[in-house]
């Protein structure tokens, strides 16, 4: 009985499409039919008598067409391979078929010592009922998948072992490992102690409709969730605007808008709205470990009375045109005391995790340079210095994307002319 539909996730080498392709003969007569998201031009479309669909991703966005492909899909079961995978003989042991109380069989894929799950057999209905791939985006398509089985976990999954998969893919070697490390953290669930401080996380955004999906989506897959999700758009653009809009409806997630008048004023309005301990600033076009929370609510626990804010260390990556993202390295923090140790600093400190009251007594200072638009994270740290300190601790749960359209990045040489305003 053909009742599997396969599809091919992430496969960029037309070589390796065409053994996946191949492989597919030690379960072909359950084959019904096979789709490839990721066409490059060179595979064999007629190298198989299997019905083949090679479907280009549409705005290098994974999540969306992968949503819009399985709701096309009819058959009992789908099959999920993933970059470079290829069935091997071992294949022809394994029951391919779920207990009515299973909806996914997954398998344990092991990446440069690091194993990680991810799904393999689902079946069609259950996967057509849920949200997940309309709705998050994450910095990495081999994120995809692990994530959405963890956050089903309790739904009806169980895994496999065996040698019934092999890989074919080529991990890069820095990029590739930082990207595993990564995707691993979605499935750990660290515990933290239940009477760390609340936290909340608040972000301004303006035009960064290309990113601000994957700077929301890590902040809602978290292994320990917010309190609060707070969000002002700065004025953008109404289809930039729209963007943010989309996250309306998520429980924990507040919108706001105003006219445009700069990050400091943008996350000012926010400060009324905070009903947390802490809060944590996150830019529109960076991202969290799915950790990040647990790790940061265990820093908490220990933090001083006189703190006023937590920082750590930075990961950052560079933003290809391609649409893939570079492993730069992780920049570590220091200790700042002081305002000369702090525009001495060779890099923006953060994460930056403020205690509200603070943050809240102190605001963002609009300074008269450029009208506030630049450097308002040196400028609250600055005016904070005075009201208690800023406390580094060693952990790295923050993403810094680095990529043309940055402001900071585009006006590095107003950096001396921004010193003569800071008090």
């Amino acid at each position: 009985m053909k009742n599997i539909h396969v599809i091919l996730i992430g496969y960029r080498d037309p070589t390796i499409i065409d053994r996946a392709i191949a492989s597919l003969q030690h379960i072909g007569s359950r084959v019904e039919g096979v789709s490839v998201l990721g066409e490059k031009e060179g595979a064999k479309k007629d190298a198989s008598t299997y019905k083949i669909r090679f479907i280009k991703e549409i705005q290098n966005n994974l999540s969306m067409n992968l949503a819009s492909l399985i709701q096309t899909i009819s058959t009992e079961y789908i099959m999920l391979l993933h970059e470079g995978d290829c069935l091997t003989a071992n294949i022809k042991r394994v029951m391919l078929n779920l207990s009515k109380h299973q909806h996914i069989l997954g398998y344990l894929r092991k990446v440069k010592n690091v194993t990680i799950h991810y799904p393999f057999l689902v079946r069609t209905a259950f996967i057509k009922r849920t949200t997940f791939f309309s709705r998050y985006r994450l910095p990495f398509s081999e994120a995809l998948m692990p994530a959405w089985l963890a956050s089903i976990q309790n739904e009806g999954a169980s895994i496999i072992e065996g040698s019934f998969i092999t890989s074919m893919k080529n991990q890069g070697a820095a990029s590739g490992q930082a990207i595993i490390e990564f995707i691993e953290k979605y499935q750990k669930r660290p515990a933290f102690e239940k009477q760390s401080p609340s936290l909340s996380i608040i972000m301004a955004h303006f035009n960064m409709e290309q990113y601000v999906g994957t700077s929301i989506s890590s902040c809602l897959l978290q292994t320990s969730p917010a309190e609060e999700i707070l969000l002002m758009d700065d004025g953008s653009t109404l289809h930039a605007y729209k963007e943010l809009e989309k996250w309306s409806a998520h429980p924990g997630v507040k919108i706001f808008r105003k006219e445009n008048g700069g990050k400091a004023r943008a996350l000012n309005d926010l400060l009324p709205q905070i009903e947390t301990d802490f809060v944590l600033e996150i830019d529109a076009d960076d991202w969290l470990d799915p950790d990040a929370l647990i790790v940061i609510r265990n820093q908490l626990l220990h933090l001083s009375e006189d703190a006023v804010v937590l920082y750590g260390n930075l990961r950052t990556w560079k933003q290809k045109e391609s649409g893939n993202l570079q492993f730069k390295g992780i920049r570590k923090g220091y200790p700042v005391r002081n305002k000369k140790e702090l525009i001495s600093y060779r890099f923006p400190l953060g994460p930056r995790i403020y205690r509200s009251q603070a943050l809240k007594t102190n605001g963002f200072p609009v300074v008269e340079f450029e009208d506030g638009r630049m450097y308002e994270d040196v400028s609250v740290l600055n005016s904070l210095l005075r009201e208690g300190n800023l406390v580094y601790k060693d952990f790295t749960v923050y993403n810094v994307r680095e990529h043309p359209a940055s402001i900071t990045k585009r006006n590095r040489s107003s950096w001396n002319d921004f010193l003569k305003f800071l008090d």
